[in-house]
């Protein structure tokens, strides 16, 4: 009798860092609405391989898009929205979208 509350309240806390990170990344970012990470497309001028050099000296780790690319796609980054707070995934999607523009 505890999965289905258990479940509950991890659907909400994901649909609450979703929100927080809709509204703190780039509008091109994507994800579903109790997804565990966004999507985050890279602007032409930049390359995968840099901005996650720059993130991580900034103390953000990210994931470059071609580990869950098939073929060619283009640049992006995957952002994980669990396992810092709330204050600290709202800080770091700032310093995304800051890098990013």
């Amino acid at each position: 009798g505890t999965a289905d509350p258990l479940l509950s309240a991890h659907r909400v806390e994901l649909a609450a860092r979703n929100r927080l990170a809709r509204k703190s990344l780039p509008d091109t970012s994507t994800g579903e609405r109790h997804g565990l990470h966004r999507w985050v497309p890279l602007p032409e001028r930049l390359d995968e391989s840099s901005v996650v050099a720059r993130l991580h000296e900034r103390g953000i780790a990210v994931t470059p898009g071609a580990r869950f690319a098939v073929g060619n796609g283009p640049a992006a980054i995957r952002v994980c929205l669990g396992g810092a707070s709330r204050g600290a995934l709202e800080r770091a999607c700032a310093e995304i979208t800051a890098l990013l523009s």
